[in-house]
């Protein structure tokens, strides 16, 4: 259910298809066993996923809250249009920040996680 890789200083977690109530406790288990290494800094991978169920968006909410009190942080990459209005609903878009991409993340956040909202300076138009 879930792939790991690494970007940069980020542990990505792709997750793909429907996260459902009846698929949210093996997600998340699969989320746990993939965090043993102490990572604090998660990109959650979604340009492959269809639905969040409501319980899914907390418990990710809930891991940025624990990440950034680690120091870390927790971030969506690549979310479709609707999922996207889904986590602001129930998480809001101050909890979860979402970017287009990895290459995205990288230019937007510093290298120690610090948020840069400014793009990248080739990218400015």
């Amino acid at each position: 259910m879930v792939n790991a890789s690494h970007f940069d200083q980020w542990k990505v977690l792709a997750i793909h298809g429907k996260i459902d109530s009846f698929l949210f406790k093996k997600v998340v288990e699969d989320f746990q066993i993939h965090l043993e290494d102490g990572s604090k800094w998660i990109a959650v991978e979604m340009s492959n996923a269809e639905f969040l169920s409501v319980a899914m968006i907390r418990y990710l909410s809930q891991l940025a809250d624990r990440m950034r009190q680690r120091g870390g942080d927790v971030v969506i990459i690549g979310a479709q249009d609707s999922l996207r209005k889904n986590i602001d609903t129930f998480a809001g878009r101050m909890r979860l920040k979402m970017y287009g991409d990895l290459l995205d993340l990288r230019y937007r956040v510093a290298p120690e996680g610090r948020a840069e909202y400014e793009p990248h300076p080739e990218l400015k138009l």
